[in-house]
């Protein structure tokens, strides 16, 4: 009786071993079919999610390794060194940025005199937007393929951003991303750039959505996203490229084949979704999910790039909330501690 009880133990154990692997397995097959859609299981994407899972990996060890070197009196050094890593983020993004700029104007053969006026130019262009965003514009579109649902939360971060929905054009195209902020109306004639005729109407901004089949928290996320990337303006330092283009000795053409000017381009969308994700760690987190699913920007290398850069920004959010809470549990265990020995002493 006894052996049949022990044998029936057994088979109980390898029966449950047997269900936690299989459900281990099937949770690990999810999370690809979930981000492998039928239409996108190319080998593009496949290269795609198996880097973001090695890149996970990574960097889940090295959070690891941060929170086992930690102790009570490295705890609060430990909280400034995140503050600080992600300051550092922020600030070698806006040098990048710098950089990318100086080079579109030593690749284009302008002067330093010219660039210095032609950057005041555009910080005048950003002043007059930031002025008149709450107004609307005649003549805005919103496409009827993007639900309504998702609309309105646009609209919603838009107006939190103090930008009116009127001055935007929202349209839908699959697989493309677009944003760009309104360009103002200004009536004052800039004379280092004499071919800049007064613009006494402003031009409406854009965002082009490219899935509107997302489920609502990606909504969310977008719907924050594009309403940032619209209130950088970063846009308006290559829309003023054309503008002046003429003063410059430059032609449309020529700036759109400039590699730097290429590459400014393609760093403003990357540029918003970094900056986003140092605000806070509940918009680094979403971020980081959705970048999860959709390859943010460009190819397969600047995309990989991009989520190597979130995935980081995520670990230093995990890693200082992980810090913080460490912090209040010893200070609520020395408190406890201490009214413990008041009571027994007493």
């Amino acid at each position: 009786m006894k052996k049949k009880n022990m044998y029936f133990i057994v088979l109980c154990l390898i029966f449950t071993n047997s269900v936690m692997c299989m459900q281990q397995k099937t949770m690990t097959i999810q999370v690809f079919t979930k981000v492998i859609p039928e239409d996108k299981a190319t080998d593009f994407y496949v290269h795609y999610l198996n880097e973001c899972f090695s890149i996970n990996r990574r960097q889940e060890q090295k959070l690891q390794e941060l929170i086992k070197k930690s102790n009570r009196d490295t705890c609060e050094n430990d909280i400034k060194r995140c503050d600080s890593v992600l300051a550092d983020v922020l600030s070698k993004m806006s040098s990048s940025r710098l950089e990318c700029g100086n080079n579109i104007r030593k690749s284009l053969a302008i002067s330093e005199e010219t660039w210095a006026k032609f950057k005041s130019f555009v910080k005048n262009l950003k002043m007059y937007e930031n002025n008149q965003k709450h107004l609307f514009v005649d003549g805005v579109s919103h496409d009827k393929a993007v639900p309504k649902g998702f609309k309105n939360i646009i609209e919603v971060f838009l107006v939190q951003k103090g930008i009116n929905p009127q001055r935007v054009n929202i349209f839908f195209e699959k697989g493309l991303i677009r944003v760009s902020s309104g360009s103002p109306h200004y009536n004052t004639q800039n004379e280092a750039f004499p071919s800049v005729k007064k613009q006494m109407s402003p031009y409406a901004g854009e965002i082009t959505l490219f899935d509107v089949t997302v489920d609502y928290k990606k909504q969310i996320t977008l719907a924050k996203l594009y309403a940032h990337a619209m209130d950088r303006k970063k846009n308006l330092f290559l829309g003023a490229l054309h503008y002046c283009a003429s003063d410059l000795h430059l032609t449309s053409k020529k700036l759109n084949r400039n590699r730097y000017y290429g590459e400014y381009r393609n760093a403003i969308w990357a540029g918003a979704i970094i900056s986003l994700a140092c605000h806070n760690p509940q918009d680094a987190c979403a971020l980081y999910a959705l970048c999860a699913d959709f390859p943010m920007n460009g190819g397969n290398a600047t995309s990989i790039s991009l989520y190597e850069e979130l995935s980081r920004i995520n670990k230093y959010w995990n890693y200082r909330d992980w810090l913080r809470s460490y912090s209040s549990l010893r200070v609520r265990l020395i408190s406890k501690k201490d009214c413990v020995e008041e009571s027994l002493s007493s």
